[in-house]
């Protein structure tokens, strides 16, 4: 009689429990909210823009588009037509995000002149520099990335 007692007991308490473990998972996310996936690396290739075979926007509009994205008037130092691969070899990191597959083409643009970062933490004002870069996707004209890396020089 008092196994069958210490039994029960035990089960109340594993469902108890059990109830409150179901709660705390439902009411912090959990199984019913996971969390979203990093992009990081992990976007499939057939999710990812790739080469397109053109056609593709003139050099011109490309150092045009480049220019305008610094904080003040600078000069184009140079500009290359290249696949994404191309480019992060060339900077020595990727610059774009991995919604774009290497074989994407793109105008990557060295500009010597001021630019100011566009985030920065709060209470802290955004880092400048005096050179940066601007990849273009050469199909679309849109900018995929841009950043003035402190490791080179232009």
């Amino acid at each position: 009689m008092k196994i069958q007692k210490t039994n029960r007991v035990w089960l109340a308490l594993g469902g108890l429990l059990a109830a409150l473990g179901l709660t705390l998972i439902l009411a912090y996310g959990g199984a019913a909210n996971p969390p979203p996936p990093r992009v990081y690396r992990t976007v499939p290739p057939i999710a990812q823009d790739h080469a397109t075979g053109g056609p593709y926007i003139e050099r011109a509009l490309a150092e045009a588009v480049a220019l305008r994205v610094g904080s003040a008037p600078g000069a184009v130092v140079r500009s290359d037509f290249l696949t994404i691969a191309d480019a992060t070899r060339f900077l020595g990191f990727r610059p774009v995000d991995y919604y774009r597959g290497d074989d994407l083409e793109v105008w990557l643009i060295l500009v010597h002149g001021p630019y100011t970062a566009s985030f920065s933490r709060p209470g802290i004002a955004p880092p400048t520099a005096d050179h940066y870069y601007v990849v273009i996707d050469a199909t679309k004209g849109e900018i995929l990335g841009t950043g003035a890396p402190t490791s080179k020089s232009w």
